[in-house]
This record gives structure tokens, sequence and C-alpha cells, in this order.
């Protein structure tokens, strides 16, 4: 259960994230860090976290236009898929690492999900660079089953590879641990077939089937 304050958070929780020793997180720097909530993301899914409590929650201002609202909602969303996903080797964290420094990692990152290769990019394709905090960007992936995946967070955008299409890309949301599904998205919304993109600015929830071609 460590308190990190430190810019390299991924580095510092990563010490404690291990199979014996299940990760707590009492404070995770500061309520009002942009950063904030994709570290909450990131914990939750690459170490099965079992809690994430930045420091001074109870002093934000603007609860409604802090991104940490947005966030926890979606978490308190999704936990039951969640948990019934954890500890089974099924779920991926992503966020840009950041040095001691401060110095953010915008290199893309892939993890192998069952015969699936992930390949996520933090930077946003469709929003002009100054635009965009990249140390905001991240999210969780969960491996539903063989070829069907849910992304959830804010400004990442993932690929899978040659020779994988996307056979169906929906917006949706679970109601009492149930998928209600939204929004079919189209060619222009995953880029012809060949990306699923979290947009940067609101956390959100995409349902993806992959087949091979």
């Amino acid at each position: 259960a460590p308190d990190i304050y430190y810019p390299d958070f991924t580095h510092w929780a990563a010490q404690y994230g291990r199979p014996d020793n299940p990760l707590f997180l009492p404070e995770a720097d500061r309520a009002g860090k942009v950063e904030a909530p994709a570290n909450a993301f990131w914990a939750i899914g690459e170490h099965d976290a079992i809690g994430f409590s930045p420091f001074a929650i109870e002093t934000i201002s603007d609860p409604a236009g802090n991104p940490l609202t947005g966030a926890y909602a979606l978490l308190d969303e999704l936990t039951p898929v969640l948990l019934a996903h954890q500890g089974k080797g099924v779920t991926r964290g992503f966020r840009p690492p950041v040095s001691f420094e401060g110095v953010v990692d915008e290199t893309p990152q892939t993890a192998k999900m069952g015969d699936w290769t992930v390949k996520v990019s933090f930077v946003d394709p469709w929003t002009p660079r100054d635009k965009q905090v990249f140390t905001a960007h991240g999210g969780l992936v969960i491996r539903l089953s063989a070829d069907e995946f849910l992304v959830a967070g804010s400004g990442i955008t993932l690929t899978f590879g040659e020779g994988v299409g996307l056979e169906k890309v929906t917006e949706g949301r679970f109601v009492d641990g149930a998928w209600v599904e939204g929004r079919w998205l189209n060619g222009d919304e995953t880029h012809q077939g060949r990306h699923v993109r979290l947009e940067p600015g609101r956390f959100q929830t995409q349902r993806v089937k992959l087949y091979r071609y």
C-alpha cells in the first residue's frame, strides 16, 4: 500500500504489484493532478489494484468539471466485469510512463493478449498535438473471450496488427453488470476498420470483436 507522490507513478506502483501482494494505493498523488484518472485505469488494469485514492479528493472545488469524476463513474460502472476477470491474466493497463524528472514517454506500447497483439498509442491521431496532455491519456483492456475485448479510458488508440480486422465496434455501458449496447461505430470512426479510438477529454467504453483475413 504505497503512498506515491513522484511523477514516475508507474515505476513505483509496479514494485508493489506482485501475485502475493494485492496492490492498494491509499495516496496516489493529489486528486487535482490531471494524470490521476490515467493512473487509476493503469493500476487496475495492469496490476488488478483493489483500491485507488488520490490525496485530498474531498477538496476538489468543481467535481463536475474534474476528470476524476468521470473516471470514477466509469470504473464504478465497470466494477462487476472487472471483478469477474480479476486475477485471470486477461486485463492490461496502459498509460505513458513518466520519468522522475517529469519526462513523458509517448512511445506506443504493445501487449500479447490471448492470440492477439494489442498496440496502444497515446498520441491521438485526430487532435492537434499541442492540444493534447499526454499524461492524462490512459486506459485498460479486458479480453472478454477468444476474439472480443472491452476497452475503457481516454486518449488511447488501439490497433491489432497485420491481417486483423475489426468485425464489430460498439459504444455502450454496463448496467448492473450487463452490457447495454449503444452505437455501432462506422468506418469513419474506426479509420476504415483499422483502429479503436477513445478520444481525449472524456472517459468511455468500447467493445470490439476481431477477425483474421
